[in-house]
């Protein structure tokens, strides 16, 4: 069995690969090849609360859960549990960047879908961590010429499009509205 950290993670699993995959686990859902149990948790008093949720998926030949906290005092830490269809253990997978890869996976492959193909500007609001591989993965699958970008603080979306900008190579502008 493998433990797979952060690093390893945002080292190995590239946005276009996260897009492929996402997209194949919802074919397989689509097909009744897969399935998942919605988000659970478990919590006795008002500290820590434990949340979690599983899936398999029989064509791909994988079980796997996503298991983490989250208190008043402490950051959430995300793990991953996975298996072989067969029940053997296969990695444990540090999964705050896993799940925020995955997340802007599932955009890319909406935009794909449900976008006019030659759509070339994104209208982005909010400038949180979930904003940055949202925009990666749209980026992916669509030839993008502007990016616009609002949030409430005038100073996080700044600091936004000044670093996707630089990491994306896009033309990205701060905006005052979300309109």
């Amino acid at each position: 069995m493998r433990f797979l950290t952060e690093a390893d993670v945002r080292r190995h699993l590239t946005m276009a690969r996260a897009i492929e995959l996402v997209e194949a686990g919802l074919r397989h859902w689509s097909a009744g090849t897969a399935d998942n149990h919605p988000r659970r948790r478990l919590q006795l008093d008002l500290s820590a609360t434990l949340h979690y949720m599983a899936a398999v998926d029989l064509e791909s030949g994988y079980l796997g859960a996503k298991i983490y906290t989250t208190h008043p005092k402490t950051p959430a830490h995300f793990l991953v549990l996975l298996y072989a269809a067969d029940g053997a253990p296969l990695a444990v997978i540090e999964a705050n960047a896993l799940g925020q890869i995955r997340t802007g996976a599932a955009s890319g492959v909406a935009t794909r879908h449900l976008a006019r193909p030659d759509a070339r500007v994104v209208g982005l609001i909010g400038s949180g961590f979930q904003a940055e591989t949202q925009l990666e993965a749209v980026a992916q699958v669509r030839p993008l010429e502007l990016v616009r970008v609002y949030s409430r603080r005038p100073e996080n979306r700044e600091r936004f499009a000044a670093a996707m900008a630089q990491r994306l190579g896009l033309a990205i502008e701060a905006v005052d509205s979300a309109e």
